[in-house]
């Protein structure tokens, strides 16, 4: 079966920042593009809240992992949303989904791990070929 890829690029630079010049995953970045809160961010999508935020603590490999992967499900979905990635955004974090069992795409990704983000892409792809209707 041949895979559609619709994909509609994201604006990196909403969701980044550099450190020592290299661009990093900024979580103050996505909150500010996403109309949420850092806090609210990290509970979507299990990291733990750290209150003050700094560089390093948003440079860990889990936190950029973490940011990573919702990266890639928004960049996929995003054109669903007529190039809106807060409207992206509500449907990764709040739509059911039957086939998970009713769990919604964020919590996928916190519960299914490390395989979550792979089926998730694998649904995108699936549902853009006509599947899920």
């Amino acid at each position: 079966m041949t895979r559609i890829d619709k994909r509609q690029l994201l604006p990196v630079e909403q969701f980044t920042s550099m450190h020592d010049g290299q661009p990093y995953q900024d979580p103050h970045k996505w909150a500010q593009t996403l109309r949420t809160s850092v806090e609210w961010l990290c509970d979507d999508l299990g990291l733990p809240s750290n209150p003050s935020w700094e560089v390093e603590y948003a440079l860990t490999p889990e936190v950029q992992h973490k940011l990573g992967e919702a990266f890639d499900i928004l960049e996929r979905i995003n054109h669903w949303f007529e190039g809106d990635v807060a409207r992206a955004w509500l449907w990764f974090r709040d739509e059911n989904i039957a086939g998970f069992g009713n769990l919604t795409p964020a919590q996928v990704l916190k519960e299914r791990a490390p395989l979550g983000h792979q089926w998730l892409l694998d649904y995108i792809s699936d549902k853009e070929s006509g599947g899920f209707e």
